[in-house]
């Protein structure tokens, strides 16, 4: 028996933004070296990958200001690669850390439009995508003979997926050991990602047939009064019209009525009817919440009679006692 179940409240947008220096030392001041910093707005819900030493760069240096015929300076290496600068050319850069995963073989660089390009790309639940380019910059070095010096490459790294989060709650007590399982989302979990200096964007028409997201809820899914469960994931950024999350509710303590293990399965819809319109944007985490109670799940509903309590309090009992005579002690 399936049931619809509508998800309370609408989508929180996790913003609080912080930022983490990581600099890369290379002992001759002539190598090419950057700064890197990651804007971490989607940390608020949940733990993703540090940007380390071991993202990658696409970069690419040209002396012709029309970008036709540019060399390579970094092959989708790691940034601690050792290459110089040469005066005279202009470089452009691409980079991007995909959390623990190291690199992705088909990431690409167009120089002449300052593009990175991951195709095909499916996220992996915990690493977090973040990408960055680098302006201009002149391979003139400052400085004399013998000291000559170049400024590190500065890179602001930014998110590249959204997070989709589900917390459900009850007010059950926890000897009905009430389970959540089985939570899925049907949007799609493959697409074209391109990332230019003005952010991240996503296109995934040609990959409708995959195969969404699966949840595994926290506790074993298990719920009680105050005690919910929930679980978070990076997922492409799309539009979540029409898009529906399903799970199955289960009672498999003490019965609350008769003697049967009582199971359904609840959906419901994810649009949120946002300001921004019903698209998960990248950087953002998205939290969808919901209840469930035990008149949710067993057959026959009108037979649950809650236990209520009727308290009254008796009242002081006031009793006057002899006045006290203090002495000197």
């Amino acid at each position: 028996m399936k049931k619809s179940l509508v998800i309370c409240g609408v989508a929180a947008l996790a913003l609080a933004s912080c930022t983490q220096s990581e600099v890369l030392e290379v002992n001759d001041s002539r190598a090419i070296n950057f700064n890197a910093f990651v804007n971490k707005n989607t940390r608020a819900v949940t733990t993703v990958a540090d940007l380390n030493t071991d993202f990658y760069v696409i970069g690419y240096h040209t002396e012709s200001p029309d970008w036709t015929s540019p060399k390579e300076a970094f092959k989708n290496e790691p940034a601690s690669t050792l290459y110089y600068w040469q005066p005279g050319h202009t470089y452009r850069f691409g980079a991007y850390a995909d959390g623990s995963n190291g690199k992705i073989d088909n990431a690409k660089f167009d120089a002449s439009t300052s593009t990175l390009k991951f195709e095909g790309y499916t996220p992996n639940d915990s690493k977090d995508l973040v990408a960055a380019v680098s302006g201009d910059e002149s391979g003139n070095l400052t400085g004399s003979t013998g000291n000559y010096s170049h400024d590190k490459v500065q890179l602001t790294f930014k998110h590249m997926l959204s997070q989709v989060k589900f917390t459900i709650s009850t007010d059950a007590a926890a000897v009905y050991k009430l389970t959540i399982s089985e939570l899925n989302i049907d949007a799609i979990n493959q697409g074209d990602g391109t990332y230019t200096a003005a952010g991240a964007s996503w296109n995934v028409a040609s990959y409708s047939s995959s195969k969404g997201y699966s949840y595994t809820m926290a506790n074993e899914g298990v719920i009680s009064k105050d005690v919910p469960t929930s679980d978070v994931k990076l997922v492409l950024p799309q539009s979540n019209d029409g898009l529906k999350v399903t799970f199955k509710a289960t009672i498999a303590g003490e019965k609350p009525s008769g003697q049967t293990n009582y199971e359904k399965n609840f959906e419901a819809i994810l649009t949120y009817n946002h300001v921004d319109g019903n698209v998960w944007k990248p950087g953002f985490c998205y939290n969808y919440t919901a209840k469930v109670d035990i008149e949710d799940i067993v057959d026959k509903p009108e037979d649950l009679i809650k236990i209520e309590f009727e308290p009254t309090v008796e009242e002081w009992n006031d009793v006057t006692v002899p006045e006290l005579t203090p002495s000197e002690k």
